[in-house]
């Protein structure tokens, strides 16, 4: 397949995501997850629930068109389960392994073969439609959902050890109130993410 160069995403991406409308908690988005062995596709409104999802086997065929052509048939699955319509989103965030510029693919390892490959314009075409596509690292988008609603949003979620070693039980539980409280109220200044999957990765 002949694929074309890579090129900065034009400024008309950046004025139909309008920032208000995006951030609504009303807004219904498209979040794809690509991975090394399946793509999955989960529709997700402005608090980050994940009405309903879908994801589909790679089962070798990992072309640049197979994929894509998976990622849409994934979305309109997850759309009809979510009862939306691709009228009712308001953007597409897709996460990718590998090296990611300028809304394209630089190369992955989990898709021998891929190089430049220009996959946000791909998604957008392939969904019909004129939505924003944002393609990152999919470490990075990890790393940003768990800051934006999981363990590490507010630090309510801040994961925590403990040596098990006896003392006092009152002492030690009161200890470990007063510690658990206090991570509750402090966010979360320092994340380290590692995804483990097809591959491994890591966001900061």
């Amino acid at each position: 397949m002949g694929i074309q160069l890579c090129k900065p995403a034009g400024n008309h991406h950046e004025r139909r995501m309008k920032k208000e409308k995006v951030l609504s908690p009303d807004s219904i988005w498209i979040g794809v997850d690509l991975g090394g062995t399946s793509a999955k596709v989960g529709v997700v409104d402005g608090q980050g629930r994940v009405l309903a999802s879908h994801s589909i086997a790679h089962a070798g065929e990992k072309s640049e068109l197979a994929v894509v052509k998976r990622i849409g048939t994934c979305t309109t699955h997850a759309l009809r389960k979510a009862g939306k319509t691709i009228f009712e989103i308001v953007a597409v965030g897709v996460g990718a392994p590998g090296g990611i510029s300028n809304g394209c693919v630089i190369q992955a390892a989990n898709f021998p073969g891929w190089k430049d490959v220009p996959l946000a314009d791909m998604v957008r075409d392939e969904l019909r439609s004129d939505l924003p596509v944002v393609l990152v690292n999919d470490a990075d988008a990890a790393t940003c959902a768990e800051l934006w609603v999981g363990a590490a949003h507010d630090g309510k979620g801040a994961s925590s050890s403990s040596s098990g070693r006896a003392g006092h039980p009152s002492e030690s539980k009161k200890k470990e109130t007063n510690k658990k409280n206090k991570a509750k109220k402090e966010p979360v200044k320092d994340l380290v993410l590692l995804t483990l999957g097809t591959g491994v990765g890591a966001g900061l």
